[in-house]
C-alpha cells in the first residue's frame, strides 16, 4: 500500500497553499516551465527511424509498443489504456482505443485531449524518450528505462507528520522520484511533490524536492546519518507563504 501511494503522486495535479498544511501539489512540472524537462537523457546518437517497439517503465507504470498496438500499465492500480499506434520517420502517434479502472490518464496522454497523442520518439541504448509534438510548445519529456530500481522510505519528521519518499534509479544512477504524505498532516514539507534531484556531498545525500501549484515549494531533505534500514537528518525549504524546517527519522519499506 505504501508503494501504490508513493507512485500515485506522479500522476496528478493539485495545490499548494500558504497556510501551515503547506498544500496539495504535483509532483510534476508545469509543461511549460523551462528549469526541468525531467530525467536526465542519453544524448548519443540513435538509429534514426527505429520503430519504438518493447516494454518501457517510469515511477507510475509500464509502456509496451509494438507495430501496431499501445498498452499502458498502472503501477498504482488496475487502470490498463490500450489503443494503435503507427511509427513514421520518428513520429509516434498514440490512439486511445479503450481503457478500465482508470481515473487519470499519463500526464503524456491528457496533453492531448481526447485526440490522438503525437511524439517525437527516441530509443537511445535502455531508455525511450517520448517527446511531445504539441501544438502549444512544452519542453516536458516522457522517460522510460527498460529496468528501474525504487528504493522506498517511511519518514516521520519531529512534529509527527508522516510521508513516503520513493527515488527510482537505473544502475544506482537517479531516474526520478517523489513524496506523498500519508497521515493527513501535510506539515512536512507538502502534501505532496517530486524529488528532483539527488547528491551526495561533504555534509551529506541530499535530495531537492519541489511541488507545484497556486503555491509553489522547494526544499532539502538532508540525510546525516544511513543506514540498509533506517535513515535521519533535517530538512530546510519554504513556499510562497512560509519557511519550514526540522528534523526526520525514517525506515526502510519493503514491496
Amino acid at each position: 500500500m505504501i508503494r501504490l501511494l508513493f507512485i500515485g503522486l506522479l500522476l496528478g495535479a493539485c495545490r499548494a497553499d500558504t497556510n501551515e498544511k503547506g498544500g496539495t501539489v504535483d509532483i510534476t512540472i508545469d509543461q511549460n516551465d523551462p528549469a526541468d524537462s525531467g530525467p536526465v537523457l542519453d544524448t548519443s546518437e540513435p538509429e534514426p527511424g527505429t520503430p519504438p517497439n518493447g516494454a518501457w517503465s517510469d515511477c507510475s507504470g509500464t509502456i509496451e509498443l509494438s507495430e501496431n498496438d499501445f498498452l499502458w500499465d498502472s503501477r498504482i492500480s488496475e487502470c490498463r489504456i490500450e489503443g494503435t499506434t503507427t511509427f513514421v520517420e520518428s513520429t509516434l502517434t498514440i490512439t486511445v482505443e479503450e481503457s478500465s479502472e482508470c481515473e487519470s490518464f499519463p500526464w503524456w496522454l491528457n496533453l492531448f485531449d481526447d485526440d490522438p497523442s503525437v511524439f517525437s520518439a527516441t530509443v537511445v541504448g535502455s531508455r525511450l524518450a517520448l517527446f511531445p509534438l504539441t501544438s502549444t510548445p512544452t519542453v516536458r519529456v516522457a522517460q522510460f528505462e527498460e529496468n528501474l530500481d525504487i528504493e522506498l522510505w517511511k519518514l516521520t519528521s519531529n512534529s509527527g507528520s508522516e510521508s513516503v519518499f520513493g527515488l527510482c534509479s537505473v544502475d544506482g544512477v537517479f531516474f526520478e522520484g517523489g513524496y506523498r504524505n500519508i497521515d493527513g498532516n501535510c506539515d512536512f514539507l507538502s502534501c505532496s511533490g517530486r524529488i528532483a534531484a539527488q547528491s551526495v556531498t561533504d555534509t551529506g545525500e541530499h535530495w531537492t524536492t519541489i511541488c507545484q501549484g497556486s503555491c509553489p515549494c522547494g526544499a532539502i531533505v538532508t540525510l546525516e546519518n544511513r543506514t540498509d534500514t533506517e535513515i535521519s537528518g533535517h530538512f530546510y525549504g519554504s513556499n510562497c507563504g512560509r519557511n519550514m524546517e526540522g528534523t526526520f527519522t525514517g525506515i526502510r519499506e519493503t514491496d
